[in-house]
């Protein structure tokens, strides 16, 4: 994992925590907005997977990573990812309190 990969990851971390904005983070990345969106989605169905595979007792390693392609066709045809792999904009109205 390269620093702009982690600086990516906290960011979508504020964004599902509303403490960022879907248009602030495509700013400061120099993407469009529907870029950070799918990092989101891809971002929340990795986690549920993570999980998911954590729970059946797979556990992974540092060294472990799944493709893209691994991810796409790991949750292929699982309905139970479709809510997580819809694009839906969040955006705060108000800062959530910490």
């Amino acid at each position: 994992m390269i620093e702009r990969d982690i600086c990516v990851s906290a960011a979508l971390m504020a964004l599902l925590r509303r403490e960022e904005t879907v248009r602030g983070i495509a700013a400061r990345f120099g993407v469009t907005e529907a870029q950070v969106l799918e990092w989101q989605d891809v971002f929340i169905a990795a986690g549920v997977l993570a999980v998911t595979n954590y729970r059946n007792g797979r556990r992974f390693g540092a060294s472990s990573s799944a493709s893209a392609e691994e991810l796409g066709e790991s949750l292929a045809g699982a309905s139970f990812f479709e809510p997580f792999l819809t694009t839906t904009p969040i955006t705060p109205t108000t800062p959530m309190p910490h």
